[in-house]
């Protein structure tokens, strides 16, 4: 199978035969439920006060990328690690979030989580 490459849809190839186009749009829910899980999971597991500086840096890190990184470098290979910087930042935004009352709706899936 054929890696993906710098563009935005990428055409998976097994055996010498064409199979689908996968885009960034096409795998990204699925790669970020994987890493919002992970970082609930982190983020469970830390005492009330570190928890409460992490929430605080994650949700802003998350504004931040946001306003910038999060419209392109996330649905398009950035260079320099963009890409995984916005992921990344996208990731622990949502994770803290899923700590609010209600939690949040991110690519029809909902996330949702309370301290232990």
């Amino acid at each position: 199978m054929s890696a993906m490459s710098d563009t935005a849809a990428t055409s998976v190839v097994c055996n010498g035969l064409q199979r689908a186009t996968v885009t960034a749009g096409d795998i990204l829910p699925g790669l970020l439920e994987s890493a919002v899980r992970l970082r609930i999971m982190e983020l469970k597991e830390l005492d009330e006060m570190v928890y409460r500086a992490v929430w605080r840096a994650w949700v802003d890190e998350g504004a931040i990328d946001a306003s910038g990184l999060w419209n392109e470098s996330i649905l398009f290979v950035g260079g320099k690690g963009e890409t995984a910087i916005a992921f990344n930042a996208m990731a622990k935004a949502v994770a803290a979030l899923a700590f609010v009352p209600g939690g949040v709706r991110v690519f029809n899936q909902w996330y949702e989580a309370k301290r232990p």
